[in-house]
């Protein structure tokens, strides 16, 4: 399981430890950061977007464009703070079930002594991709019309 974060920390942990952290690039990293800041680019989004992968930051770009679609189809910063906290809740429990799906396919592999087969992909052959980028859209206009769904409606 790739670990983008942990694996960042590990490096810089050890290059300090040995003495042998590039210092010239650590440099480079603080200019790009003053830059960054003059610029008023927030920090940690910024930080986030340089080290993790485009595999990762594609879905974190299209979460961020979605919410921005729900706070600009509201009408009043109530509307916006109530769509956020339904997008945020659906977007928390969507990370949550995967996070315990994961840990329960751990212990399954774990008692088995070896991976579960799972369902994978090679049944749907050349389709794979767009069965994927279907679900990937329909749950995303699922998590857009929940958070842009009016207070009173179910």
């Amino acid at each position: 399981i790739p670990a983008p974060q942990a694996t960042l920390m590990m490096l810089v942990i050890e290059g300090v430890l040995q003495s042998s952290l590039p210092w010239g690039l650590v440099g480079i990293g603080v200019a790009i950061a003053v830059v960054a800041e003059l610029f008023r680019i927030p920090s940690l989004p910024f930080a986030v977007g340089v080290y993790l992968p485009v595999s990762t930051m594609v879905p974190v770009f299209f979460g961020g464009l979605l919410r921005w679609t729900a706070e600009r189809q509201a009408g009043s910063e109530d509307e916006a703070a109530a769509a956020r906290e339904r997008g945020v809740l659906f977007g928390s429990g969507l990370v949550g079930g995967e996070g315990l799906l994961g840990v329960v396919i751990a212990g399954v592999a774990f008692a088995r002594t070896r991976a579960p087969e799972g369902i994978g992909y090679a049944w749907a052959g050349a389709l794979a991709p767009f069965l994927a980028l279907g679900v990937m859209i329909l749950l995303a206009w699922y998590f857009w019309r929940l958070a842009t769904r009016p207070e009173g409606e179910s």
